[in-house]
Order: structure tokens, then C-alpha cells, then sequence
């Protein structure tokens, strides 16, 4: 298990630090396994922020807005 991983499972290591950290480590990571590791790991954190975030309500989309519709 990579330091990002440990870091983030025993929640030493938020959402946000997580998927920061692994962004730094792409750009430098070569190693294609290395590379799915992180990608699948950003693809776990991102998929908890989901979780976190879902508040029950309807998505909106921009087509569905009127033009007096006013953004926040």
C-alpha cells in the first residue's frame, strides 16, 4: 500500500489532500503500474467525495436553467 493510500484509509489525510498529493505524484510517476494505482486510487477518493457531498438533490444542468436564472 503506497503512503497516499495508508494516509487516506486511516483518515490521517483528507479528500482534498488526497487527490492533491496524487496529482503531484502523477507528474512525476513514470511507472505505468504505479500510474494505474494512482488513478484507480484518485478514482476511490473522487468517488467519496460523491458520497460525502450527495445532499439528495436533483442535479441541474446548464440547459435546463432559464437565461434569468442567476448563478451563486
Amino acid at each position: 500500500m503506497c503512503q497516499v493510500c495508508a494516509d487516506w484509509v486511516k483518515g490521517s489525510m483528507s479528500n482534498q489532500e488526497a487527490i492533491n498529493a496524487i496529482g503531484e505524484m502523477l507528474r512525476s510517476e513514470n511507472d505505468a503500474e504505479t500510474r494505474d494505482h494512482l488513478f484507480g486510487l484518485i478514482n476511490r477518493v473522487m468517488d467519496k467525495e460523491d458520497e460525502l457531498t450527495d445532499n439528495g438533490q436533483d442535479t441541474v444542468y446548464l440547459d435546463d436553467l432559464d437565461e434569468d436564472d442567476e448563478c451563486h
